[in-house]
């Protein structure tokens, strides 16, 4: 008997078989979409798909979800119907994350329905004040910063609304969805060798006491011991990594040989170049930031 209660209870708190499955996935978020427009009766129905954030945006970038618009055809009228994205990245950041990002798009939808321009700049990458207008009124707020780039993008859920959709969040929690690993996630680096302590010299002060060890003069008929080469303390290697326009890193043998040193853009290592005079030069500006 008890062995039977024990194993009912187990049922109970694990996910459902179905949500551990694609189509799994897809249901669970249509059914927080469906949520979301009985809340906002404006907000249209969509094609929900998944995959990976990397795989549809700028190196170095992660896009979350997506609205586009008309991308679907659904009867032999061609009736089009737009497709909601949401990265498989994003499916274990939490309930109350991906609604976030799920109310960000139905804002976006809300938009295209009221034919209102809220991005604008290249890829539509910048939100404008009519996008946070609507962002607020799904249950969104004003990020603290408007970003030069990107606008109001990032808006942050309430407090407010993670109350009013507490049941759906915790709906979403307990699914345990399968989800995609970021890049780099699990990765262990390598031991390194750990170096000897050194004295730290700070610069313009003198560096201590040297000892100079006296050898004894050759003897009759011996040759002098030849000159120690000098150390090439100084010898750099001219590295650059696989970017379409790659950055490039001036590095020691010894820094190249303790291990990998990678790429935060397009994840792969930094190689030796062998004629760094013909080496692209690198891009100049920062580290692309994350899409809402």
């Amino acid at each position: 008997m008890s062995a039977t209660t024990d194993t009912a209870e187990q049922d109970t708190n694990s996910p459902p078989a179905t949500a551990l499955t694609g189509s799994g996935i897809v249901t669970v978020l249509e059914r927080a979409w469906e949520r979301i427009r009985n809340d906002h009766p404006e907000v249209p129905e969509v094609t929900v798909v998944t995959g990976s954030g990397y795989l549809v945006s700028e190196p170095g970038t992660i896009t979350w979800g997506h609205h586009w618009a008309g991308r679907w055809r659904h009867d032999a009228y061609g009736r089009p119907r737009a497709e909601l994205f949401i990265a498989g990245e994003l499916l274990n950041d939490g309930g109350d994350r991906l609604l976030q990002t799920m109310l960000h798009e139905a804002a976006h939808a809300l938009a295209k329905v009221r034919r209102i321009v809220d991005t604008c700049d290249e890829g539509n990458r910048y939100h404008n004040g009519e996008f946070l207008k609507l962002a607020q009124e799904l249950g969104l707020q004003r990020p603290k910063k408007r970003d030069k780039k990107r606008g109001f993008s990032a808006c942050t859920i309430t407090e407010a609304t993670v109350h009013r959709y507490r049941d759906l969040i915790k709906e979403l929690d307990a699914a345990a969805l399968p989800y995609l690993a970021e890049p780099l996630e699990g990765w262990e680096l390598p031991d390194l060798p750990e170096l000897p302590d050194l004295p730290e010299i700070v610069p313009g002060e003198d560096p201590g006491e040297t000892t100079r060890v006296e050898l004894d003069p050759p003897g009759p008929g011996e040759d002098p011991e030849p000159e120690p080469a000098p150390a090439r303390s100084g010898a750099r290697l001219s590295t650059q990594c696989s970017c379409a326009e790659p950055r490039r890193l001036s590095v020691t043998p010894a820094q190249l040989d303790a291990g990998p040193i990678l790429c935060g853009l397009c994840l792969k290592r930094f190689t030796v170049v062998e004629d760094p005079a013909t080496a692209p030069r690198p891009r100049r500006g920062g580290r692309m930031r994350p899409t809402a």
